[in-house]
């Protein structure tokens, strides 16, 4: 696009637009007997050489305003724009110096040429280091991006980890808590069938042992490894005794189940991933603690455990 396209020269002329102005400049000075290209030249030459390259740079180009094809004044040009190091300006003056009959000094335009090059090559080393640079400097807010996510994230695994302790801790004392439960009941009735029994502790030790783990003060453990691991063993002790046969010197107590009548209204649940009979309990009944209930409706599934298994199909009984 043309610069005439860009910016509109709309202004009004001060005369009547007649051109040649220059022509008719440099014929009035000739008329006069003023020699102006050689005033204009040697003020140029005595300007630059005393370091007032912008001044002798303008008298240069009014001199070629007078005259375009004054091949000494282009070759003074080329020398100062290579002075003020722009140097494709100073390779096309050398150009027109060549093209007005004058041969610029040997070497003067390779020279000209090999410091235009190396000007565009470092040009090209500054744009490069930029882009190094801002691509490091993206790197580095990265690093400080993902450095500030694992702190974050060692934060949150911590907290998770101290939380899943923490519920492991209440499932083991509960679980420990209802099998003495369990077997303090088991150990009433046996005591109403069969007569008075001195202690509870007799019937089943472990029951005492789970007690004395919980509620002893006296003796604290010391730590709250060797609580877990003690509670653990406990359970697992309470569990073997209440599977194995009772003693030959008590009599097995029968303990009848009545199962659940069913009808047409009986409810369904598929069991899920991650399901157990607590909270299917709480989903179905709004309390958890009705679990027992779709446990013993689902007796023939479940046997006397409680697992459950991802697309089984239980039956959920009215209360």
């Amino acid at each position: 696009m043309h610069a005439a396209q860009q910016i509109p020269f709309n202004e009004l002329p001060r005369g009547n637009g007649e051109s040649g102005a220059i022509r008719e400049l440099s014929e009035l000075l000739d008329t006069q007997g003023y020699d102006a290209a050689t005033r204009l030249y040697d003020e140029a030459l005595c300007m630059a050489r005393e370091g007032h390259l912008g001044r002798a740079r303008d008298r240069l180009n009014v001199l070629l305003c007078l005259n375009p094809d004054d091949a000494q004044a282009h070759l003074l040009l080329a020398k100062i724009y290579g002075a003020q190091k722009r140097w494709q300006e100073a390779i096309a003056e050398l150009d027109a110096t060549t093209a007005c009959g004058l041969r610029p000094p040997q070497g003067l335009k390779e020279a000209f040429e090999n410091q235009r090059d190396a000007k565009l090559q470092d040009n090209r080393n500054e744009q490069v280091a930029a882009r190094v640079g801002a691509e490091v400097r993206a790197l580095r807010e990265e690093a400080r991006r993902l450095r500030v996510d694992k702190t974050r994230l060692e934060r949150a695994v911590r907290d998770s980890n101290r939380k899943a302790r923490s519920w492991s801790l209440t499932a083991v004392l509960t679980t420990a808590l209802s099998v003495g439960l369990l077997l303090s009941f088991l150990g009433k009735g046996l005591q109403q069938d069969e007569g008075p029994v001195e202690t509870v502790a007799e019937l089943n030790p472990t029951v005492v042992t789970t007690e004395a783990l919980l509620l002893e003060e006296q003796e604290p453990a010391a730590n709250i490894e060797e609580i877990l691991e003690n509670i653990e063993e406990t359970a697992d002790i309470a569990v073997v005794a209440q599977a194995t046969e009772p003693p030959a010197a008590m009599p097995p107590v029968e303990i009848i189940r009545e199962t659940p009548k069913t009808d047409e209204t009986t409810k369904t649940y598929v069991v899920q991933s991650g399901d157990n009979l607590s909270s299917i309990a709480y989903s179905m009944y709004g309390k958890s603690s009705q679990w027992e209930a779709i446990r013993d409706a689902n007796a023939n599934l479940l046997g006397n455990g409680d697992s459950l298994q991802v697309g089984m199909e239980l039956r959920i009984p009215e209360l």
